[in-house]
């Protein structure tokens, strides 16, 4: 970056001229030719000097905006290239449920490793609030996670959507009545329940069907018992689970019914043992949220991996 642009930037930080010099290690004369000579250059002056303290122009608003543009690009060239480097090794930890670390997040971070193959990535499973604990501590930096958590130091990002659906044993009376709303693993995996003209079913129609719950505390836990309660009914809990990926599976086996999520069915093996449905109710969309730690105390294999995923969503 050009000298007269740090000068301005310095001045722009402080407010003040003299500040600036001195921050610098310049007199207060050179550090003014500098900036006058950036004034020159656009041909308008960037500061306001009959305000106390100084502030900046119009023009003077427009030329930090590039200066930091600049900033940021120069700091993302240097990561790129430091972390490139052979002789370099870096750390990316992730964290999530057995879900998202088998299913989600590994081929995301493939990608990654591509562009930068010295980086190293470490995996931990487990509950939200512990993820959250470790992330706040440094040991994590990222999880992802279904459930809306507000701590000090963590940033949150929108990672993408997902579909609460019902998925019923094929040897289930109640499929009889629901032959026009089932929907089979394929065509889940297909993802033509996500078609505009898709039927929903009206939840309670299972309401008296035994279920398989994943355990208290669970976002699918408390979306479960609000969907039924919201179609006037308190479910008949059969079983209380870990995982969906376990619920799929024990429903799959008949032990009961269960909501698990759409994205199952388009990484786990499908089955012929379940119909699926989609549910008339707005809690069966859900959003799925990246953690990370605040910008600050990211570390540039953290913001690099954020910068990947800005580029890769634009593609």
């Amino acid at each position: 970056m050009r000298r007269e642009m740090v000068y301005v930037y310095e001045v722009y930080k402080e407010k003040s001229f003299t500040k600036a010099a001195e921050k610098l290690f310049i007199s207060q004369p050179a550090l003014s030719a500098m900036v006058k000579k950036a004034e020159q250059e656009i041909h308008a002056p960037i500061f306001d000097r009959t305000t106390n303290p100084i502030s900046l122009t119009q023009a003077g608003k427009d030329y930090i905006f590039f200066v930091e543009k600049i900033m940021a690009i120069h700091k993302e060239m240097e990561e790129h290239f430091s972390m490139n480097a052979k002789e370099a090794s870096y750390e990316l930890r992730f964290g999530g449920t057995s879900f998202f670390c088998s299913y989600i997040l590994p081929p995301v971070v493939k990608g990654f490793q591509k562009l930068y193959p010295n980086v190293r990535v470490l995996w931990t499973e487990g509950k939200n609030i512990e993820l959250a604990n470790k992330l706040q501590k440094g040991e994590l930096d990222f999880f992802l996670e279904v459930d809306k958590i507000k701590k000090k130091g963590m940033d949150s990002f929108l990672w993408g959507k997902e579909q609460i659906i019902l998925a019923v044993p094929v040897l289930f009376p109640i499929n009889q009545k629901l032959k026009d709303y089932a929907f089979t693993a394929e065509d889940i995996h297909d993802r033509k329940h996500l078609e505009n003209d898709i039927p929903a079913v009206r939840m309670e129609v299972f309401s008296d069907q035994e279920f398989i719950f994943l355990r208290e505390g669970n976002d699918s836990y408390s979306r479960g018992i609000q969907i039924c309660k919201n179609a006037g009914f308190a479910p008949k809990i059969a079983f209380t689970v870990d995982s969906l990926m376990t619920a799929y599976f024990l429903a799959a086996e008949e032990h009961g019914i269960t909501f698990i999520r759409d994205s199952i069915l388009f990484y786990a093996d499908l089955t012929d043992k379940l119909f699926f449905y989609v549910i008339d109710d707005p809690l069966a969309e859900r959003s799925i949220h990246l953690y990370s730690r605040k910008s600050q105390d990211r570390t540039p294999t953290a913001s690099a991996f954020l910068k990947y995923l800005e580029i890769e969503k634009r593609r």
